[in-house]
């Protein structure tokens, strides 16, 4: 454990816990930065209008002595440069009566804000900030979810255990370049704070010993924020999580994420107050964790907000700062906004989970008679539908949105082997991949010389856990409607790193990831397949990239010359192999082919 939350709690003030649980998934905390004071909003009390009302409150102070709030003339909201009207085709029109900077309203905030507030932080307008800090859980279990959360809008603190890195160099630092390309991979321009811990017990020559082995990371990512307040120009900012929030390391790094929270271009972009005005409106109701789009949209509108296409502008950002979660991959998941990110965090939480460390309460499931279910999910990676809904009976109006989205995101896939009882429609079963993590270690039976081998290598980027899992869904979806009218079947044999699935009499396609030279292989058994798999894995791993990696994925393809014992076998480049139409990657209509490759819709393809 690297001792993340408990960095977290200090940068809170609060006392340090030797007993603290490890994070399950995602812990959000959100935090008012009010100079250097860090205050934890527990009860999501923001309220950004009266933030905006501050803000005039000092503009105004800096420019007059004091005003009464009814000499003051609010500013009309800013007008959002382009397309308005229901459908997006028109101007964007604003009432005669700006409800969001109502004056009376506004005023009111203005005069609350002077009252409350004073002249010291008028004074202190840059140092007035808001943040919600995610703490990402650190088992592998939990890094195929942490793709949905990370954004590129924010500052990034990657913290790490000292006395690891002194005793094991190589995973240590393997550790810390997968949170480092992560990072990269979805906000390529964020700033990144390394953070070593315990700092108690590695001092002197040790932490000069351990900034030589960070520096071996300073090239390849320019995003790392030095520690620039001590004469020997650490790459990295030490912590001592025991000595509370008062130590001086504690104060350094709230200090530095306020330096580099306050450079970035996001954090100074002016935002339309109709806008915050939604956002106060859509977290009014704490009993609430999401919203339909339509009930947004009719929100919005109170707020002055008229335009169908300002509406996706606005939640757009607001996804992008983690104050919602707004995926639009689907029409089905555009249609849900989540403004509790937790409440969503949590849900997935309970089914992707470390069995180790938070497993299931078995008394209650016996009770609910779904101890089996639950056994099958720790022990096979298969969640049955009546489980979710157990786990989920909280949120009993949202499990077709939450089996949706884990769908839609390849976190889970439809499983209809060896289950006569789901196609009797008594019982719907779903694969969850990133369980394999926990409980399939040992690989599959690689097939010998028969078949036909493509390599996809991500060595120029990275292979990011999470692809390969998601990959397998795909490949399940696929072979499964390759196979919908064979009569034989036969379960995928699956573990952590490898995967073989069978396409009815068209044999199998075997998947096996190496993640320490960054990349898969892929087998094709019979020729007959291999045209059409290969089109469908390729297209798999542009939706990949382009829904879920922020297109930040690099990969060459090498497809292999033959096949059978006997025959010389090579690989060689795809560029090549689609050159020569080389059989049986390409057939005779092989340009056709390439194009579908590079264009085709996966949604269409898999249905």
């Amino acid at each position: 454990r690297a001792g993340k939350s408990a960095t977290v709690r200090s940068l809170l003030g609060e006392k340090f816990d030797p007993n603290g649980e490890s994070t399950v998934g995602i812990s959000l905390s959100r935090t008012n930065v009010r100079g250097d004071e860090w205050i934890k909003d527990v009860a999501r009390t923001a309220d950004f209008s009266t933030t905006v009302a501050t803000r005039l409150a000092i503009q105004y102070r800096n420019k007059n002595d004091f005003l009464p709030a009814s000499d003051i003339q609010i500013p009309r909201s800013e007008e959002v440069k382009g397309e308005g009207g229901e459908n997006g085709d028109g101007p964007v029109n604003v009432p005669e009566k700006d409800t969001v900077a109502d004056k009376e309203e506004v005023a009111h905030k203005f005069e609350s804000s002077l009252r409350i507030f004073g002249n010291e932080v008028l004074t202190k307008n840059d140092d007035y900030i808001d943040i919600t800090i995610w703490d990402y859980g650190g088992q592998k279990v939990f890094y195929a979810l942490h793709h949905l959360f990370l954004t590129e809008y924010g500052v990034y603190l990657l913290a790490f255990d000292m006395r690891e890195i002194l005793v094991d160099q190589k995973n240590s630092l393997e550790y810390l370049r997968f949170w480092l390309n992560s990072v990269r991979l979805h906000a390529p321009l964020a700033p990144v704070l390394l953070v070593g811990t315990f700092g108690d017990q590695v001092i002197g020559e040790e932490m000069l010993k351990v900034n030589e082995h960070i520096n071996k990371l300073t090239s390849r990512f320019t995003q790392i924020v030095p520690n620039d307040s001590t004469g020997t120009a650490l790459m990295f900012f030490p912590i001592d999580n025991t000595g509370g929030s008062g130590s001086g390391d504690v104060e350094l790094i709230r200090n530095s994420i306020n330096d580099v929270t306050k450079n970035q271009e996001f954090v100074h972009r002016e935002t339309p107050i109709r806008w915050l005005r939604t956002l106060d409106k859509l977290n009014e109701d704490a009993t609430r964790s999401w919203y339909t789009l339509t009930e947004v949209r009719n929100m919005s509108k109170k707020c002055g907000i008229s335009s169908v296409s300002e509406v996706s502008k606005m939640l757009s950002l607001f996804h992008k700062l983690g104050v919602i979660v707004h995926l639009t991959n689907t029409a089905a998941l555009e249609n849900t906004i989540t403004t509790n990110p937790q409440w969503l965090i949590d849900s997935l939480s309970k089914v992707i989970r470390s069995a180790n460390l938070h497993g299931f309460n078995m008394e209650d499931l016996d009770v609910a008679g779904l101890r089996n279910e639950a056994e099958d999910l720790l022990n096979d990676a298969l969640a049955s539908r009546d489980l979710l809904e157990y786990l989920w009976q909280d949120k009993h109006k949202q499990v077709d949105f939450l089996i949706d989205l884990m769908r839609e995101t390849l976190l889970i896939s439809d499983w209809n082997f060896g289950n006569s009882r789901h196609r009797e429609g008594l019982n719907v079963m779903y694969l969850v991949p990133s369980m394999l993590e926990e409980v399939k270690a040992d690989k599959v039976d690689k097939p010998g010389m028969n078949g036909w081998n493509m390599k996809v290598d991500f060595s120029e980027s990275w292979l990011p856990i999470g692809v390969f899992q998601r990959l397998i869904c795909s490949c399940i979806t696929l072979c499964e409607n390759m196979n919908r009218r064979e009569t034989e079947e036969r379960v995928p044999e699956l573990s952590k790193s490898s995967a073989k699935i069978w396409s009815g009499s068209e044999g199998f396609i075997y998947i096996e990831q190496n993640p320490e030279k960054d990349y898969i292989e892929i087998i094709f058994e019979n020729d007959d397949v291999v045209s059409k798999s290969f089109v469908g894995v390729m297209s798999m791993l542009n939706y990949l990239n382009e829904r879920l990696m922020n297109n930040g994925l690099k990969w060459t393809t090498h497809l292999r010359t033959g096949s059978h014992p006997g025959n010389v076998c090579q690989f060689v480049p795809y560029e090549v192999a689609r050159k020569k139409k080389m059989y049986p990657w390409f057939t005779s209509g092989g340009e056709g082919t390439t194009s579908v490759v590079q264009n085709m819709d996966l949604d269409n393809f898999l249905a």
